[in-house]
């Protein structure tokens, strides 16, 4: 284990703590002693790993976005944190929002003198693609390469999160990042686990 993993490791653990040590307080919740160990494992993963990371943007979107994740990030962040990024992820939707707009605005302007165009492509692809008698030429194993890339890439994508909007080379460095960022969440919950058994069977 480098000084980077293991830093991370240590930034980790105390987050993870800190997380647990506000989940134990009472609160008016039904559901506070059933807390959801996951939820708390993976707001703590974000919270640990660095703010340039893309996955952890990605992570942070997929928990706000479940409502009934509200009650319990509340406890987690506090509610004064959790208004604020409620309201930085609102001001960044909006900005997305009004971009797609600009785009839809953008190609609606095209369309009126591309539609043509794209009639007489799509009358081609037809005229090439009709049956012939000639005999089909074998498949360039470049192209099956590039959709073999192609078709792995896009399963990456729905791995990582926040992969969708990431380009290949972002991909896979998030990618490696984010595995990293798992084995340090294994390892630590599999520790914790391990000392619980132990103190369990020898009580102090």
């Amino acid at each position: 284990m480098n000084s980077s993993e293991s830093s991370f490791r240590w930034l980790y653990l105390k987050r993870l703590r800190r997380v647990f040590d506000r989940l134990k307080r009472p609160s008016s919740d039904s559901k506070g002693s059933n807390c959801n160990i996951r939820l708390a494992a993976d707001v703590s993963l974000a919270l640990a790993a660095s703010p340039r990371a893309a996955w952890r943007h990605g992570l942070m979107s997929k928990i706000f976005c479940n409502e009934n994740n509200r009650r319990i990030l509340i406890r987690i962040l506090g509610r004064k944190r959790f208004q604020g990024i409620m309201l930085q992820r609102a001001r960044s939707q909006s900005y997305s929002v009004l971009q797609s707009r600009l785009k839809d605005a953008v190609q609606s302007k095209k369309s009126c003198s591309e539609g043509w165009k794209r009639l007489y492509v799509m009358r081609r692809r037809i005229f090439l693609c009709r049956p012939s008698a000639k005999r089909f030429e074998p498949v360039p194993a470049s192209l099956v390469a590039r959709r073999l890339v192609n078709r792995r890439t896009k399963q990456l994508q729905r791995l990582i999160p926040g992969g969708k909007s990431m380009e290949t080379s972002c991909l896979l460095r998030e990618t490696a990042d984010y595995i990293v960022a798992l084995k340090t969440q294994v390892e630590v919950l599999q520790s914790l686990v391990n000392d619980s058994h132990v103190h369990s069977q020898h009580p102090v």
